[in-house]
C-alpha cells in the first residue's frame, strides 16, 4: 500500500489526491472516486479538501455558463451556494473541509461510521440540500 493510502480494521479507506485542473473538478472528483473504488472495491462517501480549494470548486460549480449544482428537485438555484455533496447514480459524496490540507490536495474516504459530520437535519432541510453532478 502507498503512503497516501490507509487501510484500518474497520471499514475506513482514505486516499489523497491532487486536482490536475481545478475547472474540471467534477471529472477529476469522479475519476478519483473511481480509482478510489478500483483500488477498495466501495465508493467513497467522504471528500475533504481545504476552504480555499472548496470555495474555488464553489465559484466553478456556479458558473455562468454551465451550472453543475442542483436541488432534489433537479432546479438549478437562483443564486450563489456552496457545494454539499456530490452525487452520481453510484454513489454519493459530502464534501467537508481540513485546513491542514494544501490547495488544490483533496482527500477521499470511506467512512462506515460516517453520519453526515453534522447536526441532525429535519426533511424540509435535506430537500433543500444543494449537490453537485
Amino acid at each position: 500500500m502507498k503512503n497516501n493510502e490507509k487501510k484500518t480494521q474497520d471499514k475506513y479507506f482514505i486516499k489523497k489526491f491532487k486536482f490536475k485542473n481545478l475547472e474540471h473538478w467534477n471529472h477529476e472528483v469522479y475519476e478519483s472516486a473511481m480509482k478510489f473504488h478500483e483500488k477498495f472495491r466501495i465508493y467513497p462517501n467522504v471528500f475533504i479538501s481545504n476552504p480555499f480549494t472548496q470555495s474555488q470548486i464553489d465559484r466553478i460549480a456556479n458558473g455562468e455558463e454551465i451550472n453543475h449544482i442542483f436541488d432534489s428537485n433537479g432546479e438549478a438555484p437562483e443564486e450563489f451556494v456552496r457545494v454539499g455533496t456530490f452525487c452520481t447514480e453510484n454513489f454519493e459524496i459530502d464534501f467537508c473541509y481540513d485546513d491542514d490540507l494544501k490547495h488544490p490536495e483533496y482527500i477521499l474516504i470511506f467512512d462506515e461510521y460516517y453520519d453526515g459530520g453534522g447536526e441532525e437535519q429535519d426533511e424540509e432541510d435535506i430537500e433543500d440540500r444543494q449537490i453537485a453532478v
